[in-house]
């Protein structure tokens, strides 16, 4: 059992380049938690807008669980309420925790700014490219 949460903390100090202690928030690390086969740890990483709650237990016998809460750290205008989602979950193991990592990256990016787009349509003078009755189009942004 211990080696699932010795797999655990690895992958955590991965994520973090190896400052476990800098970015990663221990809130429950316990043995025994329904008796002497089970061992639950609890996590807590933060983003500058979200934390992520990452719980793992394992029970023993093949049956583990490893799973994650995103919630935001500030809430909007009008709300005295923090927003938040599930992540991915599944068994303890390597492809649930790489779910898990997709879910935080996908949670985490942001779109990108649509071009706005200006119509011209009066006539410059003193542009020599343009025509009299030229109607041309201006894109600004990416």
């Amino acid at each position: 059992m211990e080696n699932k949460m010795k797999m655990l903390d690895k992958w955590l100090s991965d994520l973090c380049c190896g400052q476990f202690g800098k970015f990663v928030k221990v809130i429950e690390d316990t043995d025994s938690v329904k008796g002497p086969t089970e061992h639950k740890k609890i996590v807590n990483i933060f983003t500058n807008d979200h934390k992520y709650h990452i719980v793992a237990i394992d029970r023993g016998n093949g049956r583990s669980y490893l799973g994650c809460q995103a919630s935001t750290r500030k809430s909007l205008a009008g709300e005295d309420w923090f927003r938040g989602n599930d992540l991915p979950d599944g068994p303890f193991n390597r492809k649930t925790w790489i779910s898990i990592l997709n879910g935080i990256v996908e949670y985490e990016l942001i779109p990108l700014a649509s071009p706005v787009v200006y119509k011209v349509d009066s006539v410059i003078e003193e542009g020599p490219s343009l025509g009299e009755n030229s109607e041309d189009t201006v894109t600004v942004g990416p």
